[in-house]
């Protein structure tokens, strides 16, 4: 997430999720915070809202490091997880 925050900070027109994809679609292991993933992390108490504050942010890499750590997956992979595990009526 350090990654993305750089982007919204220097980059011009690279905040919220237009800078997520641009990583992504550069090949970068990168996590999209879209509404089923925000879902996924409301469901598993991670945060109830988007991520700003720091405390939310901190909370938020927490949690991806550990799945990380428990699956062997990558950042990409766990964004899909979340957002396919969320049942979107």
């Amino acid at each position: 997430m350090a990654l993305t925050q750089a982007l919204k900070t220097r980059g011009n027109r690279l905040g919220g999720k237009t800078g997520q994809v641009f990583l992504r679609r550069m090949g970068v292991d990168s996590l999209i915070l879209s509404g089923d993933v925000l879902a996924a992390l409301s469901a598993a108490g991670v945060v109830h809202r988007m991520p700003t504050s720091t405390r939310d942010v901190a909370a938020v890499q927490a949690a991806l490091n550990q799945w990380m750590a428990e699956s062997g997956h990558g950042l990409t992979r766990i964004s899909q997880i979340l957002a396919l595990s969320i049942d979107a009526d």
